[in-house]
């Protein structure tokens, strides 16, 4: 084998065992923020987790703060993904945004150690002590979120399916979906054990909430007119497809 090959092949099994690494780091991160709470682990526990080095950590990290945004940032993106996926499905705009709450209950129930991590690491106390490259990673993220809710909207617009009323600004659509969703399923973190309000399928109560509150914009077509069950199963069913798989009619 050439010494090129044999260099290349050298360089791509460092990189993947450093990739490995960092992912390592920002689980178990992660993971002791969800079981100690952010003042009771530090570096040396993150590096005891993995059977690491504080200075092979340190390597990748300049705090515990760094990698719990970075986890973030990975968080994020991930949703981001699922969200812009979600806002190209094939069908109504109306349809699209049933598509966006079913990528985000779809998140939570498969990341749920990711989602309770998201509200605990958006603190000035945690962002002060990251890198400016990690915040900006998170700050992508997050906008890769909000345009894809913002596309749909802007679509529903163009297309006559939403007619915003007098003092709506389609803008803050994306908002409202946002906080329903986020705020529904923290109130089934904090209260785990319990009923929030007699309600115990949040998942269930948003898309029904949702729904609600689009017929109440006017976003056509309403409830009534198709049938949203099938309709969302459809949806979930290409979302949780794999990404190179064909869309089913």
């Amino acid at each position: 084998m050439a010494p090129s090959n044999l260099s290349a092949r050298s360089t791509a099994g460092k990189q993947q065992r450093y990739a490995e690494r960092d992912r390592q780091i920002r689980d178990a991160a992660r993971r002791l923020l969800v079981e100690r709470g952010l003042h009771g682990f530090s570096m040396e526990d993150v590096a005891d987790a993995i059977a690491y080095s504080k200075g092979t950590v340190y390597q990748h990290y300049e705090s515990k703060e760094d990698a719990l945004v970075a986890s973030c940032a990975e968080s994020g993106t991930r949703l981001a993904a699922l969200f812009e996926r979600a806002a190209a499905l094939p069908g109504t705009s109306r349809e699209r945004m049933i598509a966006i709450v079913e990528a985000y209950c779809l998140f939570v129930e498969r990341h749920p150690v990711p989602f309770r991590v998201i509200p605990l690491v958006h603190s000035p106390t945690v962002f002060e002590k990251a890198s400016p490259a990690r915040i900006l990673s998170v700050e992508a993220a997050h906008e890769r979120v909000r345009g894809a809710c913002a596309a749909v909207v802007e679509w529903a617009v163009a297309r006559g399916d939403l007619v915003p009323g007098p003092g709506i600004d389609a803008r803050t659509i994306p908002f409202a979906l946002w906080a329903m969703m986020l705020g529904s399923f923290l109130l089934t973190e904090l209260h785990s054990s319990d009923k929030i309000f007699g309600v115990d399928d949040p998942a269930a109560a948003i898309r029904t909430q949702w729904a609600v509150y689009l017929d109440g914009l006017g976003w056509r077509p309403p409830r009534g007119e198709f049938d949203e069950d099938a309709a969302a199963r459809r949806i979930r069913s290409l979302l949780e497809a794999p990404t190179d798989a064909p869309p089913t009619s």
